[in-house]
């Protein structure tokens, strides 16, 4: 029901599979390392670019993706979303797209899916925590004493901070 709410562009399905393909060597496998755990993806409606790191090495890719959409800041996919993403794609000649924070939206024939962007996952971490440290009087004590450090956390990870997904690690 969210992705028939959204705006959809019509794009060709084998670039952004390529693209995919293409960056997903690159991405960190250790799930502790979220801000690597994912691709940059950016896109002026014309030109798209993705980008990913494990720390090591690096994947680069800008391709021509009429009709793709028109961000005004890079979002960060996740490599799992992307691995879902690129067999949903398979075989398929165009796909419908759409991004609204915090997820990205694709549609190919009957198959439709929603991915969380990191910067999502981020606040849902900071939201579970939030609740967890309510619920008790020692996690509250625990709370006040780490607050500054969650904030300044909070503030790093911040799209609205930055103006677009935090890439760390290069």
């Amino acid at each position: 029901r969210l992705i028939e709410e959204r705006r959809l562009l019509s794009i060709e399905a084998a670039t952004l599979r390529d693209m995919i393909e293409k960056t997903l060597i690159s991405v960190c496998n250790d799930e502790t390392r979220f801000h690597l755990n994912g691709v940059l993806f950016e896109c002026d409606g014309a030109r798209a670019l993705m980008v990913s790191t494990d720390g090591h090495r690096l994947s680069k890719i800008e391709r021509t993706l009429i009709g793709g959409p028109k961000l005004s800041a890079g979002v960060i996919l996740p490599k799992k979303g992307l691995l879902e993403l690129k067999r949903g794609l398979e075989g398929a000649q165009k796909a419908e797209i759409a991004v609204k924070t915090p997820y990205l939206f694709v549609r190919t024939g009957d198959i439709s899916l929603a991915v969380k962007l990191i910067e999502g996952v981020a606040s849902s971490i900071f939201n579970f925590l939030k609740s967890e440290i309510r619920s008790n009087h020692f996690y509250k004590a625990g709370g006040l004493i780490l607050r500054g450090p969650f904030n300044k956390l909070k503030k790093r990870l911040s799209a609205d901070e930055h103006g677009g997904a935090p890439l760390l690690g290069v």
